[in-house]
């Protein structure tokens, strides 16, 4: 960029000298290695954050995925667990039918007679001996009236002909039918998850069932054991829908339908096995929940976890990231901080160098006896000093940065310091400088007003 300085004559006019200004064609170049350094140091930043932000995504579906999996492997152990616990529920009420059938019980009336005594009362309490947590075997005759029980010697008054399971097994055409239903118990009023066999005679007729009854504190006992953590829930359900267990315990919602409507819930419990998230209806909680059906009974196992405690060990590895991301950010903005400071000081050092140093070369050339002309490699002016203009006689607004050395010999040839042809006089001063020899001008003088001024032709 070619500059313009001003100075005062020795008569005190106000002259001007046409120079390049270096330090100031010099700062885009400066400055861009600046500018390419803090952008390639909030690229590397915004590159640290993006990817940070990647891995905490990744990480929190990787978290969740192993969640759901966890869950998964949970309820498919209960789901075969639960299939051979109560296998071994069966167990008994299967030898008692066959010990029936092998008495050949034919009618009602001989079934209530023979499973009614005393003896039968020991027989049953023999077979059931320790499992206290689950209910003895009760036998009802073919009207659904309590005739036995290994719990007691006497038996009450109990009939349970309008439970929904008796009457599905005394309608039903199939003779090893069993049937599941939770139930309030009439001995002790607590919720029981009844397990009933039919019992027919030679000829299909029926003549009662015999049934085992199970306390939710069986199955939850099991739960607890089961270790996923403080906000996980375990639970069992049976295909209808309605809760039979659920640890941790709440005594409020045992016995509840959840397969009513079109909710999630609902249609989770349609399903054999799965995962999904969902809103839980017991604690408004978002939860991961994976369910698996029993293989022999219908009932489902349904394991739950909150996503809060899903992502425990995922928010502690976001924290890390995001502490290592910014503290890498926070060393690049300082390390950045520094080098521009010091690249910035250099910078204006040699600002300062260039300047004195460009003074002082002002000062030479506005304080030479000789004019002076610069021109670049194009034949532009680069460089004219006042005394050049002067002695000439020229005008500062033709003969300025970027005159052509042409135009500058023809401004010098319409003020009259120059007599001949123009082309010949440039064709004659390139030609020396071509050769590196050196140009000598012929010098006259004039008065030009107040004061005698030199000329170089």
């Amino acid at each position: 960029m070619l500059h313009r300085i001003s100075s005062k004559n020795s008569v005190g006019r106000t002259g001007t000298v046409e120079t390049t200004n270096l330090i100031n064609s010099d700062l885009p170049s400066r400055r861009d290695p600046i500018r390419w350094l803090v952008g390639c140091g909030f690229l590397l930043i915004a590159a640290i954050a993006i990817g940070t932000a990647a891995m905490i995504s990744n990480f929190r579906e990787r978290a969740l995925e192993n969640g759901k999996r966890e869950l998964e492997n949970t309820v498919l152990l209960l789901a075969r667990h639960f299939d051979q616990q109560l296998d071994d529920v069966e167990a008994p009420l299967n030898d008692l039918i066959g010990q029936i059938h092998l008495a050949g019980i034919a009618s009602p009336d001989d079934f209530k007679r023979q499973m009614s005594t005393p003896e039968m009362h020991l027989l049953l309490k023999a077979k059931v001996s320790g499992f206290s947590e689950i209910a003895g075997i009760n036998v009802y005759d073919a009207e659904g009236t309590l005739i036995n029980s290994s719990v007691v010697p006497v038996v009450p008054v109990v009939n349970i002909a309008d439970r929904a399971y008796f009457k599905a097994l005394k309608s039903s055409s199939e003779p090893a039918q069993h049937q599941i239903e939770l139930v309030r118990s009439r001995f002790s009023g607590g919720w029981r998850t009844v397990i009933a066999r039919k019992v027919v005679g030679p000829n299909g007729e029926f003549l009662g069932i015999i049934s085992r009854a199970v306390a939710p504190a069986k199955f939850e006992g099991f739960f607890s054991s089961v270790a996923l953590g403080k906000d996980a829930a375990i639970s069992m359900h049976d295909h209808d829908g309605a809760l039979l267990a659920r640890f941790p315990h709440v005594e409020e919602i045992i016995g509840k339908n959840f397969k009513t409507g079109s909710t999630p819930q609902a249609h989770l419990l349609n399903l054999d096995h799965g995962t999904t998230e969902l809103i839980s209806p017991v604690d408004g909680q978002e939860r991961l929940v994976a369910i698996r059906s029993l293989g022999r009974f219908p009932l489902s196992v349904v394991a739950t976890t909150t996503i809060a405690s899903a992502l425990a060990d995922w928010r502690t590895q976001t924290r890390f990231l995001i502490a290592v991301a910014g503290l890498s950010a926070m060393v690049i903005g300082v390390t950045l901080t520094l080098i521009v400071r010091l690249l910035s000081r250099q910078h204006q050092s040699v600002q300062r160098r260039l300047t004195l140093e460009k003074q002082r070369l002002d000062t030479a050339v506005d304080n030479m006896t000789q004019g002076l002309t610069l021109f670049d490699q194009s034949k532009r002016l680069i460089v004219c000093n006042q005394r050049y203009i002067e002695m000439y006689g020229l005008s500062p607004d033709v003969v300025k940065p970027g005159c052509s050395f042409r135009d500058l010999i023809a401004h010098r040839a319409d003020v009259g310091s120059l007599q001949g042809d123009i082309d010949e006089h440039c064709s004659r001063i390139l030609e020396h400088v071509a050769r590196g020899r050196k140009h000598r001008h012929h010098c006259s003088r004039w008065r030009l007003g107040p004061g005698i001024a030199s000329a170089c032709a």
